[in-house]
């Protein structure tokens, strides 16, 4: 056997390996093992690893199965929070579905996270109104920064799917008056100026 044949088949033995890895990666997200995820990531593997038949990364399993402590293992190990599923939906979208309300708010603080769209162009908010999430839990999300104006593909707000889950709801409300506010403060400011007095 010659150099290179050695080392053609060294090579395709190290992506055996790191596919290997991958796989035990996404199952241990999946299973809420932090302490595999933790060796695995010394070992240098790829935190986004997403295999030929999964819909998500790691991040977006641990965050569908409610596994904080995974969830933000990967997070500190540079696990993208916007990485997308084959419905659009990012990780954060997924915990929502599930109603995994602490994966949420370790997911949160991006900036970029907290408007991220799922399928349909929907927001978070969308999802937090859809989802049955709380008044508190929308507060959350709009002192953080959510943007209450964005617009499914269908032209919706969030108050308004907000209003066909609940109507009148204080998540319906809360919803509305941010979006008024949101809007109030894109309009240019008018100002007046006082008739100067007049001398004879």
């Amino acid at each position: 056997m010659d150099k290179e044949e050695v080392s053609e088949n060294s090579s395709k033995s190290e992506k055996e390996r790191e596919k290997e890895r991958g796989k035990e990666l996404v199952q241990a997200a999946k299973d809420g093992d932090a302490k595999r995820i933790k060796k695995l990531i010394q070992l240098g593997v790829n935190v986004d690893y997403r295999a030929i038949g999964e819909d998500t990364t790691p991040l977006g399993h641990a965050a569908r199965y409610g596994h904080l402590e995974c969830a933000q293992l990967l997070l500190n190990n540079g696990a993208q929070v916007l990485a997308i599923d084959d419905t659009y939906f990012t990780p954060i979208h997924l915990a929502m579905e599930k109603q995994h309300w602490d994966v949420v708010e370790a997911l949160v603080p991006s900036s970029l996270a907290v408007d991220s769209r799922g399928d349909d162009n929907t927001s978070v908010l969308h999802w937090m109104a859809a989802a049955g999430g709380s008044a508190e839990h929308i507060k959350y999300l709009l002192d953080e920064g959510a943007d209450a104006d964005i617009m499914d593909d269908e032209g919706r707000l969030a108050w308004e799917w907000a209003e066909e889950e609940e109507p009148n709801s204080a998540v319906s409300q809360m919803l509305k008056a941010a979006c008024a506010t949101a809007t109030a403060n894109t309009e240019p400011a008018t100002t007046t100026t006082e008739p100067k007095n007049q001398t004879e």
